[in-house]
């Protein structure tokens, strides 16, 4: 004969208030280990617009601006003495080398894969070698994310981190923001060396324009954005720096700086169409200095190094 019990609904109640713990537990201490399923979220740092405007910085670049953050390195042992640059330096993740860090603009590779210039251009052009492909004013960005560890294997074709940076997008109300920034050796005490030293500061036997006591720098940058119909928001992020830097031997090695991204936004109902324009110019001017004839220049030894993106 067989005897069925019924718990009615309070009774199931009363049941599992009182034996419930002691159930979970047996189960935990007697059932098979389930299969673990981990969920791979990048980690690292997130620095928002806000805390970009924010953070002091000699230059705005993402090398300045992630100098001090966790687990980041930043090559700057020969920048650190050319206060009139506005190159980036290279950015190496959790010990990697700097060439294995990935860049991204809105998720989309920009890494450099060029190293030089179309070899009948040198030595009077070479490129810069950088490994991004853009070297981004960040006074345009909205955001960064540094992937250092626990990295989504959406973010391939890397070895060390990722560096993520979302630029400034359209907003629906027309905005105009624009910034000026400049700075000048001669409010910098700490740039000055002593007078033993200043000629070879200005003016160092193994090239020209590795010191630079004396420059100059002027930083414009501009957002606006808006909507210019029912359906359609446009923003323009343009920026522009120079330098100018003047050697000790009447020598100037300047530099300069372009941005420019344009982003369009068309949507409607559910449709959405973004269309991006970016390019990103840096050029640098140098030439090598003769050890036999009183640190003087070269004759025919100008060489412009530039770096370029474009997309």
């Amino acid at each position: 004969m067989n005897v069925y019990h019924r718990l009615s609904p309070i009774g199931m109640a009363i049941f599992v208030s009182l034996y419930g713990s002691s159930f979970s537990a047996y189960a935990e201490d007697e059932a098979p280990p389930a299969q673990e399923v981990m969920v791979v979220v990048g980690s690292g740092v997130t620095l928002e617009h806000i805390e970009l405007e924010q953070l002091p910085k000699t230059n705005p670049t993402l090398s300045e601006l992630l100098k001090h953050q966790p687990r980041i390195g930043i090559n700057d042992a020969q920048t650190s003495m050319q206060g009139g640059t506005l190159r980036p330096d290279e950015i190496s993740l959790s010990g990697a080398r700097p060439h294995e860090t990935k860049y991204t603009i809105g998720g989309v590779g920009v890494n450099n894969i060029t190293t030089f210039a179309n070899q009948s251009d040198l030595p009077t052009e070479l490129s810069s070698g950088h490994s991004s492909g853009y070297f981004v004013d960040t006074t345009l960005i909205d955001s960064v994310e540094v992937f250092d560890h626990d990295i989504s294997a959406e973010h391939g074709g890397f070895t060390g981190g990722v560096i993520n940076v979302e630029l400034r997008q359209p907003k629906e109300k027309f905005t105009v923001d624009y910034s000026y920034r400049m700075n000048d050796s001669a409010w910098n005490a700490a740039q000055k060396v002593g007078k033993n030293f200043q000629d070879s500061y200005g003016t160092p036997i193994d090239g020209s324009g590795k010191y630079q006591p004396n420059f100059q720098k002027r930083m414009h940058a501009l957002h606006m954005s808006g909507a210019i119909s029912e359906t359609q928001q446009l923003a323009l992020n343009i920026s522009r720096q120079e330098s100018d830097i003047p050697l000790a031997n009447s020598k100037d090695v300047d530099q300069s700086m372009n941005n420019l991204f344009i982003t369009h936004i068309w949507q409607r109902a559910n449709w959405k169409a973004t269309t991006d324009f970016r390019y990103a110019y840096h050029q640098s001017n140098h030439f090598i200095n003769d050890a036999l004839n009183d640190k003087a220049a070269q004759e025919n030894s100008e060489s412009t190094n530039k770096h370029q993106g474009i997309g």
